[in-house]
Formats: structure tokens, sequence, C-alpha cells
């Protein structure tokens, strides 16, 4: 008899350390669930902040499109503000001379002809 209360002893240890192994995993389960759920949520946010500053840096790139389109447009115009300006200006001075200085209205009407006949609409 003393062999099987040795036995039944040793038997209700092992299942006394078995049930308190089992509470010592369900507490540091339950003590680790809230640092879980905020790494997951910490891992969503990421993943947002990278689609947005993905979608940001697209938007930065069409807009820096959309200004060197523009720019060249202004420019285009600028080119051909200044070259009616000195036919204007050439005018003028050929009117306040008598219409004298043919040759300086020859050479505006050419510019103002290859502007005209090459410029590109933007």
């Amino acid at each position: 008899m003393p062999h099987i209360n040795n036995i039944l002893l040793i038997l209700s240890l092992v299942i006394s350390l078995w049930a308190i192994v089992g509470i010592i995993t369900k507490i540091i389960e339950v003590s680790r669930r809230p640092e879980k759920e905020q790494n997951d949520r910490l891992v969503r946010i990421e993943e947002d902040i990278k689609l947005m500053k993905e979608s940001a840096e697209k938007r930065h790139e069409d807009y820096m499109r959309y200004f060197e389109r523009d720019k060249a447009r202004i420019d285009s115009l600028s080119e051909g503000n200044a070259i009616m300006q000195r036919g204007m200006l050439q005018l003028l001075t050929h009117y306040a001379d008598g219409g004298n200085n043919h040759d300086a209205i020859k050479k505006v009407r050419d510019d103002l002809q290859v502007y005209l006949t090459n410029r590109s609409v933007i």
C-alpha cells in the first residue's frame, strides 16, 4: 500500500504542476494579448502611412509634370510676346521716320514669320 500512496502522491504532484503550468501559460497569454493587438494595430498604421506616402509622391510627380508643361507654355508665350512687341516698336519707328527703314521692317517680318511657322502648340 505504501507504494500506491507514493504513486498517488507523485501523480497528484504531476497533475498539480500541470495545472500550475497551465495557469501560468494563461496569465502570460493574457498579459501579452494587448501587446499583440497593439503590434497588429501599428502594422496596419504603418501600411496606411506607406500607402499615403506613395500617393503623395505620385501626386508630387504629377504636379511637377504639370508645372514643367506650364513653364514651357509660358516661355513660349513670352517669346511670342517679345517678337510682337519688337514688331510694334519697329512699326512705330517706321512711321516716325516717315516710311523709311524698310530693311528693319522686313527683318521683323521675317522674325515673326519664322516664329509663327516654327512654334509648337502646347
